[in-house]
Parts: structure tokens; C-alpha cells; sequence
């Protein structure tokens, strides 16, 4: 064998080296792309479902999922029942001896309200936890209609604290044409954190277990106004209307006339403010205590300011590390443009190598053939 053909055959094997490569690389580029659009494709599936279940529902029993046409359609129903609203009310000039003054709406012509008509005025806030949430005002008569102005009053006798909060109360005020209702499925949604920020503890059980399994003995235990049914919806109880021992069944909680409920403890307010006065002798003895809670106030407001002084240093760093997280951000955004044109400069230099390759391949061959044509194998 010819020194030509043992150049040839090492160059050969070099140039085989590298073709693997290549193709190991080419074949594993190929399985990650064909890998990822198959998740894509996977993914773009399970939006499409998500999608029809979010349109039209799906699901059976437990698992059942309402779409957007049944919760249109139950929020047609809440609308109907809640009956008409005006929000974002102005009150103006109310008098704090009488209760009576003027609401001013956001509409030129309030759909439809005439005198003697009756509305339900509440704060327009929303729930909050330690009764921070909206108050109810009142029921008031509608004295006037002069454009969006509503020349309203009281209908209840009202004692001078009551009117006072009316005259104080904060701003914006929402109108109810009706009381608002109670209901099962007004509150379902909440979670257990949601109804304690809301309610009072000793309601919160009843609005939790409305609707699930229990017994009589768990409903005592939870303290919860409410009755056990069975599955034709009859209570459990016997022919003298007691619990039945034992009974298992669906706890329903009982719901409430929030209309009556109010008019009833503002008679039972009016009836207390009378007994006020008998308590007055009482604040001489709280002085005392009012004055040594204003110690205390005094020495937690200067724990608070040394607190706002630390809030402040902590938002100092935080800043500091917002800026950081961005400065990092441009740093990698630059190195990834540098990646990018360090993948275009290798795919031109592969290219290259790949020519190159092609060229001394087309050579050698040509030099082959030259030396397979002479009597020795030489040139």
C-alpha cells in the first residue's frame, strides 16, 4: 500500500470522526424539538378542553363544573331577586336631629323612583374583618324626586346616636330597592378564612357545614341555628317536632329576615338609649382607666414610630434588591444575545467544515484516480 493510500485512509477517518458527530448532533436536535412540539401539542389539547369546560360546563356530580352560560345565567337570577341597586350615591346635608337630608345618584333619571317609594340605603364598602365592612343605615321614605336628587327620611324613630352615624356616615352609599336576602348559595363560595373576617365566630359554623352531611349532636355542638333533613328533604325529627336520636343527615341552615332582624334591634336600640343616662355615673369610674390606657397608647405609638423606622430601612434594602434583580436581568438578557450570535457564528463554521470536508474529499478522490493511473502507483 502506497504512502497516498494510508494519507487517504487516515484522512478518511477523520473526516468519519467528525461526520458522527455531526450526525449525533443532528439526531439529538431533532428528538428535542420533536420532544417539545409534542408537548406543545399535548398542552394545546388541554387548553382546548379547559376551554369547552369553561364555556359549557362538565362534569358530573361532586366533580361538576358550572360554565360561563350556567353562571350567566344564575347571575340573571341573583339580579332578579336582589332587585334594582344605585351605587356610588352622594348623601348631602343630613341632619343629625331629624335623619332627614338628600341623596344625590350618579344617573340624571333614577330609574323610575317616586315619592313614597322605599329604600334601603347601606355604606358602600366592602366586607372586612372587626366590622370595618359597610354599614346598614337605615330604611328611608322618598320625600321629593328633583332629577338625580332624592329628597328622603327616616322611616323608623330613630335614637340621636343612629341619626348621628346616618350624618356621619362615610361616602359613597349604595340604594337597595329591596332588603337584601339571605340565601344558601350566596355565600358558598368563601373559604372558612373569608367568613371569619366577615361574621361574627359563633356564626361562621353554620355557614361552613350549610349543606353537609351531620347529625343533631354535631349541629348542638357547633352551637348553629339549623335543621337536619333527609334525602326527601323532610326534617328529622319526631311527631312532637324533636330531633330523632342518631338522625344522620343533611344540615340546612336556617336563614334569616335581615329586615326584620333590623327593624327590631333599632326598637331595642331606642329602648337602651333611654336607659343611657343611668350609666353616665359610671364614666367617673373610667377615667381612671381611660387615662392609664392613654399611657399605654402614648408608649405603643412611640414602639410604632420606631417600627415605621425600621419599615423604612427594610424598604431601603428592598429597593436596593429590585435594583439588583434588574441589573441582573440586563446582565443575562445581555448573555443571552451573546449565545445567540455565538449559535449563528458555530452553525457558519460547521457549514464551513462542512465544505471544506466536501472539497478534500472531491481532491483526494481526484488524486486517487490520478495514482491509480500510472504503472507504479506514483505520479
Amino acid at each position: 500500500m502506497s504512502i497516498w493510500n494510508k494519507v487517504l485512509i487516515g484522512l478518511i477517518c477523520v473526516a468519519a470522526i467528525g461526520f458522527w458527530y455531526l450526525a449525533m448532533r443532528t439526531l439529538k436536535t431533532h428528538q428535542y424539538w420533536r420532544e417539545l412540539a409534542q408537548k406543545h401539542e399535548r398542552r394545546i389539547e388541554e387548553v382546548k378542553a379547559e376551554n369547552q369546560t369553561l364555556a359549557h360546563g362538565g362534569g358530573q356530580g361532586a366533580d361538576a363544573k358550572l360554565g360561563i352560560r350556567q353562571y350567566r345565567q344564575l347571575i340573571h337570577q341573583l339580579v332578579v331577586d336582589r332587585g334594582r341597586v344605585w351605587t356610588n350615591c352622594e348623601p348631602r346635608g343630613f341632619n343629625a336631629q331629624t335623619g332627614q337630608g338628600t341623596i344625590v345618584t350618579d344617573q340624571p333619571i333614577p330609574n323610575g323612583l317616586a315619592p313614597k317609594a322605599i329604600i334601603h340605603v347601606f355604606e358602600e364598602k366592602e366586607a372586612a374583618a372587626a366590622g370595618n365592612g359597610g354599614r346598614y343605615l337605615g330604611e328611608f321614605e322618598i320625600e321629593a324626586v328633583a332629577d338625580n336628587q332624592l329628597q328622603v327620611r327616616p322611616t323608623l324613630k330613630l335614637d340621636p346616636a343612629r341619626l348621628q352615624r346616618i350624618a356621619q356616615a362615610s361616602k359613597p352609599w349604595i340604594l337597595y330597592e329591596k332588603m337584601p336576602a339571605d340565601s344558601h348559595t350566596l355565600l358558598a363560595g368563601l373559604s372558612e378564612e373569608e367568613l371569619k373576617q366577615m361574621m361574627p365566630a359563633a356564626s361562621v359554623p353554620a355557614y361552613i357545614h350549610d349543606g353537609q352531611e351531620a347529625t343533631w349532636d354535631q349541629i348542638a355542638q357547633w352551637n348553629a341555628e339549623g335543621v337536619l333533613v333527609g334525602k326527601d328533604g323532610k326534617p328529622l325529627v319526631d311527631a312532637e317536632g324533636k330531633p330523632l336520636p342518631g338522625a344522620q343527615g343533611t344540615f340546612v341552615r336556617q336563614l334569616h329576615d335581615y329586615g326584620a332582624i333590623f327593624r327590631r334591634r333599632f326598637a331595642e336600640k331606642s329602648l337602651l338609649a333611654d336607659r343611657f343616662e343611668w350609666y353616665q355615673r359610671d364614666i367617673a369610674y373610667l377615667r381612671q382607666s381611660v387615662a392609664e390606657a392613654k399611657e399605654q397608647v402614648a408608649m405603643r405609638e412611640r414602639e410604632v414610630q420606631s417600627a415605621k423606622a425600621e419599615l423604612q430601612a427594610m424598604t431601603r434594602e428592598r429597593d436596593a434588591a429590585q435594583a439588583q434583580v434588574v441589573a441582573l436581568q440586563k446582565r443575562v438578557d445581555a448573555v443571552q444575545g451573546l449565545l445567540k450570535q455565538l449559535l449563528a457564528a458555530n452553525k457558519q463554521i460547521v457549514d464551513q467544515i462542512a465544505q471544506v470536508q466536501f472539497d478534500a474529499a472531491r481532491r483526494i478522490d481526484a488524486k486517487t484516480r490520478a495514482m491509480a493511473q500510472t504503472p507504479e502507483g506514483g505520479e
